[in-house]
């Protein structure tokens, strides 16, 4: 391969001034983005290719964000906060999580800070019925019945199977029974 060093840097300088290159995004899909959101697609196209933080989700049931993080960092996993989502617990680093003692005992579970905003804003109280028509491996679901406080009926259908098995197994570990 004679390709010289300097050549194949300027030309990956070059490409890398364009976002459809830069981003890896199909010509129709920047086109569509661009006509759509406007200025602020060049901000979303660079953070769709970052890789998404781990967030945890304290199980309000069995502990408080605070006596998680305690807990958390107790077994030297580094967490922070942030003030837009202050039940979030964010891992500051890459860390096996689902080894914790923590997450034996059933005291979280893996939830992005956006998702942990929908079941409150459904203002549940104990004693009601829910229904989650897309309920996935039923992470809103266990919100859900821990802002029930275990006190009432949720309904979780999804069109996968394995998913809804999968909501079973963290039923029967996490301890929501609602």
């Amino acid at each position: 391969f004679n390709t010289p060093f300097w050549r194949i840097k300027g030309r990956f300088d070059e490409l890398s001034k364009n976002r459809v290159f830069r981003e890896s995004l199909p010509d129709w899909m920047d086109e569509l983005a661009l006509k759509e959101l406007g200025g602020i697609w060049e901000k979303e196209a660079t953070a769709l290719n970052k890789q998404a933080d781990v967030v945890l989700r304290a199980n309000s049931l069995k502990t408080t964000p605070a006596e998680l993080k305690e807990k958390l960092q107790s077994e030297e996993i580094a967490i922070s906060q942030q003030e837009r989502f202050p039940d979030a617990l964010i891992l500051k680093e890459r860390a096996n999580v689902f080894m914790t003692q923590a997450f034996k005992d059933g005291l979280f579970e893996v939830q992005d800070a956006g998702s942990q905003t929908i079941a409150p804003f459904l203002q549940v109280e104990p004693g009601m019925r829910v229904m989650d028509a897309c309920a996935g491996a039923g992470g809103k679901a266990l919100h859900l019945a821990a802002l029930m406080e275990n006190k009432g009926q949720i309904i979780a259908t999804d069109i996968y199977k394995s998913k809804l098995n999968e909501l079973k197994h963290l039923h029967d570990v996490r301890g929501a029974s609602a």
